[in-house]
């Protein structure tokens, strides 16, 4: 499991005969794409762009030094707390372990999409 400030945070398995259930902190959202949306009207404070920028930075550069490849980075897959100013990447359903030297060809994620 992987713990940074800036990535969703593991809690705790739920095992039942026929499933397992993984719980995950909490945020109510919205997600960055929604966000964007709601502020349409009006530009995003540049100082807020930076720090949500070196936040993502920092939670990918952590991903890739733990040699995890997210594999689905999109506006949607990012929550933010307006209240603290923070973002958090989340879905890790494609992500995957690349050892150095591992080559990966196979495509996923959100493929072909774009957002007007």
């Amino acid at each position: 499991m992987v713990e940074h400030p800036f990535i969703v945070s593991y809690l705790f398995d739920i095992a039942t005969p026929r499933f397992v259930y993984r719980v995950l902190e909490y945020l109510p959202g919205p997600t960055l794409f929604e966000f964007i949306q709601s502020q349409s009207d009006k530009p995003i404070e540049k100082d807020l762009v930076g720090i949500w920028t070196w936040q993502l930075s920092s939670a990918v550069e952590y991903l890739h030094g733990t040699s995890v490849c997210h594999r689905d980075l999109k506006l949607e897959n990012i929550l933010v707390d307006i209240a603290v100013r923070t973002v958090k990447l989340t879905d890790f359903g494609f992500a995957k372990k690349v050892l150095p030297g591992q080559k990966e060809t196979r495509c996923c994620g959100s493929i072909g999409r774009s957002h007007r």
